[in-house]
């Protein structure tokens, strides 16, 4: 897991995005897949999930409104 979880950094970072963007994002994301495991979210908001993050990722912002 510690060779997976340090690709993810050295790729997202690659990318330009500050470590605690780093951090952030991917947090997010790992609740996000627990959640979907446990049957707590369905497809339309694993979906709107996905979307803001990929914003607050590459945008650095959510272009939709919260």
């Amino acid at each position: 897991m510690e060779e997976n979880a340090a690709w993810w950094e050295e790729q997202l970072a690659l990318d330009g995005i500050s470590p605690e963007r780093i951090l952030i994002v991917r947090r997010a994301t790992e609740g996000i897949a627990m959640a979907a495991v446990y049957g707590e979210q369905d497809e339309s908001s694993i979906s709107t999930a996905r979307d803001l993050l990929l914003e607050l990722a590459s945008e650095g912002t959510f272009r939709t409104p919260l």
